[in-house]
This record gives C-alpha cells, sequence and structure tokens, in this order.
C-alpha cells in the first residue's frame, strides 16, 4: 500500500509540472496544476509515512526476539566434578571386604552348635560373649587333637561349687571332671556329630556336656573323663520330682577310665 502511494505521488507530481509548464506557455489558469502538485505531494508523504511505520515496527520486533539462553555449560561443569569428588570420597570410606579364613568359618559354626544345645536345655542356658569369642577363636581345641594339647590350659583347683557360685568368672577357664556315664544321645547334624553326655560324679554333682565329634567307645555306664569350659548353669526336673542342678560344658576332650 505504501508503494502505491509513493507511485501515486510521483505521478501526480511529474503530471502537475507539466500542466505548469503548459500553463506558463500558454498563460492559462495554473490552479489545477498546483492542486495535482499538492496532491502528489500528499500522497507521497503518506507513503513515506506508512514505510517508515513498517519499518520502526520490524525493527521492534525484531528486538523483541527471545535470545536462547547459551547452556551453562561451565556450571554442569563445575556439578559433575563436584559429585565425582564425594563418590570417590565415599568409595575411600568404604571398608574392603574381608574374606574369612577357614579358621573363622569353623569357628562360628562351633560356637553356633553349642549354643544350639545351650538352647535345648530344659532351663536354656545364654552363653556369655567372652565363651562364645573363645570359641571362635579356637576352633582347633573343640575337640582338641590329644589331652596334651589342652592339658596345660586346666584349672584344677576349680569344680562345680565354684561354677555354681559365680559361672560367669569361669566362662574362658577349662575344667576337668570324671564320672559316669548317665546317658549319652549322638545326634546326626548333617555331617558333623553332636554327643550330648550326662555324668555324676563322685559328689554326685551333675555336669552336662557337649562334644563335637563321634564318639564310638563311650556308652551309658562308662566312667569317663571330660575337659572344658563351663557354659553356665542350669536345670532340669528328674525322675524323682526335683530338679538336677547342671554345669554344662563345652567339651575339648572325653576319655574313658578304664
Amino acid at each position: 500500500m505504501s508503494t502505491l502511494f509513493i507511485l501515486l505521488g510521483m505521478v501526480g507530481f511529474i503530471a502537475g509540472l507539466v500542466m505548469l509548464v503548459k500553463g506558463f506557455i500558454k498563460k492559462t489558469p495554473k490552479k489545477n496544476a498546483f492542486l495535482a502538485l499538492g496532491l502528489s505531494f500528499l500522497l507521497f508523504i503518506v507513503g513515506g509515512g506508512i514505510e517508515s511505520s513498517k519499518t520502526d515496527t520490524s525493527a521492534e520486533t525484531t528486538d523483541k526476539t527471545p535470545v536462547a539462553e547459551e547452556p551453562k555449560v561451565e556450571e554442569e561443569q563445575e556439578v559433575s566434578e563436584e559429585i565425582a569428588e564425594e563418590t570417590a570420597v565415599v568409595e575411600e570410606v568404604k571398608e574392603p571386604e574381608v574374606k574369612k579364613s577357614p579358621e573363622d568359618v569353623q569357628g562360628e559354626i562351633k560356637s553356633g552348635l553349642f549354643e544350639l544345645f545351650c538352647s535345648t536345655i530344659e532351663n536354656p542356658i545364654k552363653m556369655t560373649a567372652s565363651s562364645k569369642e573363645y570359641i571362635k577363636s579356637n576352633p582347633n581345641l573343640f575337640p582338641a587333637n590329644s589331652y596334651e594339647e589342652v592339658s596345660s590350659l586346666i584349672n584344677y583347683d576349680i569344680s562345680f561349687k565354684h561354677i555354681a557360685k559365680s559361672p560367669g568368672r569361669y566362662d574362658t577357664t577349662f575344667l576337668q571332671a570324671s564320672g559316669n556315664v548317665v546317658s549319652i544321645e549322638e545326634v546326626d547334624m548333617g555331617g558333623e556329630y553332636l554327643n550330648v553326655i550326662h555324668i555324676i560324679d563322685d559328689n554326685f554333682d551333675s555336669y552336662y556336656t557337649c562334644y563335637i565329634g563321634e564318639l564310638p567307645n563311650v556308652f551309658k555306664g562308662n566312667n569317663i573323663t571330660i575337659v572344658g569350659i563351663p557354659l553356665g548353669t542350669s536345670g532340669f526336673s528328674n525322675v524323682s520330682g526335683g530338679t538336677t542342678n547342671i554345669v554344662a560344658v563345652a567339651a575339648s576332650r572325653v576319655g574313658v577310665n578304664y
């Protein structure tokens, strides 16, 4: 539209000039020529104004076009580096996984078997932390390969009455007791045998003993000697209607007295 006004203005202006020149030559009225020039000038001004308005609008629109923000590469990189550093710190703090030795595994198994034995007593015994730790640390002593291996560890001064009075005081001390076998039961634990033996000594004190392994030569009525550590004291009902007080023992050696 602005171009049309400008063209009309230019054409009108030229026509007006021609009319004006003819008027001067022929000495005719020049009013129409001046009107044509004036109208042409007006059209030219209007066309120019419209074009200028378009240009301003276009420029304004261009200025208002949103500019996409550049990605914050540096900030993202800093965050990634911080995460990497924190991850590295966590990995350093992690304790390496400790692989258990065969001896450690055997210690845990044997300690667990003695705990199972204590739980089957009519009035269950709770093993002390010291006795459990001692068995875990010395699985080779339950059982020992020979009497000589444990003889130096035996405290010959303690007996039933000492343990009955203060069982926790002797929970890692080896004792020795001899007596007649009142009962013996061998239990197959899936490849590992447990022998549970009840003996009564000459003072009619009862020892309830657990031995890990087979005892092919021990039977009810035998007189035997046991060596082991006390696991605690308890009691169970007897055939007379009373209660038999016992000391539970984790046996290291069991031998028949001939």
